[in-house]
């Protein structure tokens, strides 16, 4: 797989756990899918819940599609240990 790029950036929105660790396995995630994090933004902070933006340089769409789904892994692990 190629390396990352600026060139093809992605952003996404996240709603997490409110943690101290939330923002923490959040960019582990996007490492382990091969992301390189170049911001983290809380948009909203609640008791209960964190929302986060994430942006990531990927090598391509295909690989975007790859960061995304363990983005999304993470959050149902996430939520789903909540419940």
């Amino acid at each position: 797989m190629a390396a990352p790029s600026p060139g093809y950036s992605i952003t996404v929105r996240v709603e997490a756990p409110a943690s101290s660790r939330a923002t923490g396995e959040l960019t582990a995630a996007i490492g382990a899918a091969g992301g390189a994090l170049t911001a983290l933004d809380v948009a909203e902070s609640r008791h209960d819940s964190i929302v986060v933006d994430v942006t990531c340089d990927v090598a391509d769409a295909a690989h975007g599609d790859a960061v995304t789904e363990a983005i999304d892994a993470y959050d149902a692990e996430r939520w789903a240990k909540r419940t």
